[in-house]
């Protein structure tokens, strides 16, 4: 019983029966109740169905079961729902089993205030007085009623008007038995979808905490702090109320890491609290001692999970691989009996006739764990644990390269955190051959996911743990394969020289080794390295020993990787005809054997080369359909590549409120991932709109910015082609940019800021002083100023901007007007565009301006008789 002290109210009964004693003794609330009003409402709803006689309360020690239990018996009581009243029967103890009937009728005789006589059982004597009453009995920890419901079992059966409310760690088992469960309080996770004291943990943790220091001022940093506290107790009340007791004497910071490391800490000498609430483990001693030896030694090894897991997942870890259908019914036993016990949640399915997932609460998990260490020394369940969750990865590999990518990244992401450890196990025990067949899908999950930084942090772990100098054979094959995913990621980050390191380290390892399928995958993406570098010789002679090997391996993904590449590259030579060749073959390849995400590369590659030769409605065609695979995989990466190519489209057409709000969102997807390289492009891009507009200053601005990460991260194509447009910008500047430019083209040249030339211009880059304008109040400005402009400006020669029709209206405005004669909202114009609210609205005044309008349906009208749509 948690947060209960003791007042006393009359009772009379009716009928002539007269208690025992005049006064019945009832918790009352210590405190307020915090949050849990869905419960309450689920509760009372329960209580009012009248098929409901008996509830279950269920949840794990310190969830506040009781707490919730008395606030619903206190609101029914106020309501007068029960005429007879609400009673409540504190259970502390097992009872026995010979008298069990006879010692629960005591108990439930004393809180009626009803006198016993010895002469007639006390089970008889309490039926005959339930029989004919009204009430609610509130059975607190009836997980100790486990020899007592026969008992229970006759109430119901004898006493049709009399209700049972049980709080419980177990279910009951009883014959028309409703459960309730309840879990901890509201915190946030990774998504916050409200301010934090709108979560109840947080709230109640705050009310605690000024409790017990009410000068702490409530800042940001200890709000989050607070957070991450009630987030590794699961929002359980009672541990909430025993880390928020120390916040008189540590920080919430230094609370938050002794909770990391021990539950130790979640304990009190407060005298007011029963015994079994002055400490978090004494609490979890007592669930643990429910249960059975198997179910003990099963808690602890499913203890390795970090996050949900399936059926199958527990299986593996449990048992070896190949279960009996015996053993399969067992193990489904044992998980029906922790669920009952309240130390396994079932996880609500996520998909229609998806698989059922569990997850143990991370107390429970913690205590577990601690049981185990404490036990059990052998490795064995870590040794499942691993194989099974890198067993997963390398099958799901085919699924990543084809039809079912979004399935197998959804597999994925559920096991995430116990891929995580499954991969830091395997580093650890250096098992490299589950290391080299775990690596193809976790690199794919790592890039079509854009988690660049992990990805570097994770295959960077391994290569340091395999790392030696005379390496043996399978050590050499799984270092040159993670050798050549770290690089990838590395490169991703903007740290290119070091890429192109760890490429040649991987490429000369796997031919050493000659291993010629693991080779391809170096041997494309180095060669995508170096044109980004600006080497295409090199680039083009990887990439074309990469499809050779693919070609000779009959592997079609390499193969299209290959192609793809060479696409690029031919693109970035200004080579169009071989450019669409190579994508062409590619797209073919990947459409063999349905690859969308890859797909998505050689659309793209077919866009630019379309938008180049004057093919602009197919360009803006084929990103908006690789745009549409990137969004259905969660592609950061592949969204913001997308929008910067339709941001060229539109710009090339005069559209530059559509230009402006794709380049900065994808300055903005670009900077969330950490791709720098993508960052300086956006900015390069906005700064030619500003060029066009003759905003000289904002433009200057932006190119700083871009030139700075460019240098950075010695992207030297990118450094040419700032430099060019800062030569026409600032022709009169410090700094001769055409001598600069000179240099920089040289073949030997490199970006390093150790170069007095690109020393000097990092200088200049980083230094605002060389603009007056602040970077975010020069996007501010280029939003203005492109607001104010009516008249349509194409940004590139190749391709005018399209006022073909009478009204002067772009291609972008026309698509504005059609989207709105569908009837469509300023809104849902925004999300079918891809642009913002703002720019539809904008889009609209100017159509207004052109048509001599003042509404949206006067300008339908307008167009419909110039005959731009059909009537």
């Amino acid at each position: 019983m948690d947060d209960v002290a003791f007042s006393t109210k009359e009772l009379a009964l009716p009928n002539g029966l007269l208690p025992r004693r005049a006064e019945l003794t009832i918790p009352a609330l210590a405190r307020s109740l915090v949050g849990r009003e869905s419960e309450q409402h689920q509760l009372h709803t329960l209580l009012h169905d009248p098929a409901c006689r008996l509830i279950t309360l269920l949840g794990v020690g310190g969830v506040g079961k009781t707490h919730l239990a008395l606030q619903v018996a206190h609101t029914l009581l106020a309501q007068a729902q029960y005429m007879h009243g609400v009673f409540f029967v504190a259970l502390d103890a097992p009872l026995p089993s010979a008298i069990a009937s006879e010692r629960l009728a005591a108990l439930i005789a004393r809180s009626l205030g009803l006198a016993i006589s010895e002469s007639v059982p006390a089970a008889d004597q309490v039926l005959d007085f339930l029989r004919e009453r009204t009430l609610l009995l509130l059975f607190d920890d009836a997980e100790f009623l486990e020899t007592g419901t026969d008992f229970v079992s006759l109430i119901l059966a004898y006493a049709p008007e009399v209700k049972i409310l049980a709080t419980s760690r177990k279910r009951l088992g009883i014959a028309g038995e409703t459960i309730c469960i309840i879990d901890g309080l509201q915190y946030p996770l990774e998504q916050k979808d409200r301010p934090i004291l709108e979560y109840s943990a947080v709230t109640l943790f705050a009310q605690l905490v000024h409790i017990q220091n009410p000068q702490i001022q409530i800042t940001d940093q200890i709000l989050a702090d607070m957070s991450r506290i009630c987030g590794l107790i699961d929002g359980l009340p009672l541990g909430i109320e025993l880390a928020a007791g120390w916040a008189s004497i540590l920080s919430c910071s230094e609370i938050a890491t002794e909770l990391e490391q021990s539950l130790d800490l979640l304990t009190t000498d407060r005298p007011d609290l029963p015994a079994r609430q002055r400490s978090l483990r004494v609490a979890f001693n007592s669930s643990w001692d429910l249960l059975v030896p198997t179910e003990q030694q099963a808690l602890m090894q499913l203890a390795l999970f970090h996050g949900s897991f399936s059926r199958e997942a527990a299986e593996a870890v449990l048992h070896d691989p190949a279960l009996t259908a015996g053993q399969r019914a067992s193990l489904l036993n044992l998980l029906a009996g922790l669920i009952n016990k309240s130390m396994i949640r079932r996880e609500p399915a996520h998909t229609i006739g998806g698989p059922t997932r569990y997850r143990l609460p991370g107390v429970i998990r913690q205590y577990a764990a601690e049981q185990r260490s404490q036990q059990d020394t052998s490795q064995s369940s870590e040794q499942r644990h691993m194989q099974f969750c890198l067993g997963m990865l390398d099958r799901l590999t085919v699924q990543l390269r084809g039809p079912e990518q979004q399935v197998a990244l959804a597999r994925i992401n559920a096991d995430m955190a116990d891929i995580r450890a499954a991969w830091r196990y395997a580093i650890t025990t250096r098992d490299t051959a589950r290391i080299t067949r775990a690596t193809p899908s976790l690199f794919h999950l790592y890039d079509m996911r854009s988690w660049f930084r992990e990805g570097a942090e994770m295959f960077g772990l391994a290569r340091r743990a395999l790392a030696t100098d005379h390496p043996e054979a399978s050590t050499a094959l799984a270092l040159g394969c993670v050798l050549a995913r770290e690089a990838w990621f590395t490169f991703y980050l903007g740290r290119i020289d070091e890429a192109a390191r760890l490429f040649d380290q991987s490429v000369a390892l796997l031919r050493a080794q000659e291993a010629s399928a693991e080779l391809i995958f170096p041997l494309n993406y180095q060669a995508a390295v170096m044109a980004y570098a600006g080497d295409y010789p090199r680039g083009l002679a990887l990439a074309q020993e990469g499809l050779t090997v693919a070609r000779t391996l009959k592997d079609q993904y390499g193969q299209a990787v290959a192609c793809n590449i060479l696409g690029q590259t031919a693109y970035d030579q200004g080579d169009d005809h071989a450019a669409r060749t190579w994508s062409q073959q590619s797209l073919a390849l990947e459409e063999q054997i349905g690859n969308r995400w890859s797909m998505a590369f050689s659309l793209v590659n077919l866009g630019k080369v379309a938008a180049r030769t004057g093919g602009l409605v197919d360009a803006r065609r084929l990103f908006r359909t690789s745009l549409d695979i990137r969004q259905q995989l969660g592609d950061i990466r592949g969204i913001a590549i997308c929008l910067r190519y339709l941001a060229d489209t539109a710009a090339a057409l005069g559209e530059l409120s559509d230009a402006a709000d794709q380049y900065e969102q994808c300055y903005r997807l670009f900077g969330e991932i950490g791709d720098q390289w993508g960052m300086a492009e956006s900015l390069r891009n906005l700064a030619q709109l500003a060029q066009a507009l003759k905003e000289a200053d904002v433009a200057t601005r932006l190119l700083q910015e871009g030139l700075r990460l460019a240098i950075t991260i010695q992207a030297k194509p990118q450094v040419i082609a700032i430099l060019r447009i800062l030569e026409q910008l600032m022709p009169n500047s410090d700094i001769d940019w055409q001598q600069a430019l000179i240099q920089m083209a040289t073949p030997t040249a490199r970006v390093e800021p150790a170069t007095p030339e690109v020393s000097q211009l990092l200088a200049w880059a980083a230094n605002p002083a060389t603009s007056a304008i602040r970077l975010d109040h020069a996007l501010t400005v280029l939003r203005d100023r492109i607001a104010q402009s009516l008249a349509p400006v194409a940004i590139t020669n190749s391709v005018p901007a399209n006022n073909s029709n009478s009204a002067g209206l772009t291609a972008r405005e026309l698509e504005v007007l059609e989207l709105v004669a569908q009837g469509l909202s300023d809104a849902q114009v925004a999300e079918a565009l891809i642009v913002s609210r703002r720019t539809v609205t904008s889009h609209l005044s100017t159509i207004y301006s052109k048509f001599q309008v003042g509404s949206r349906t006067a300008a339908i009208r307008a167009a419909r008789d110039s005959g731009l749509l059909k009537a």
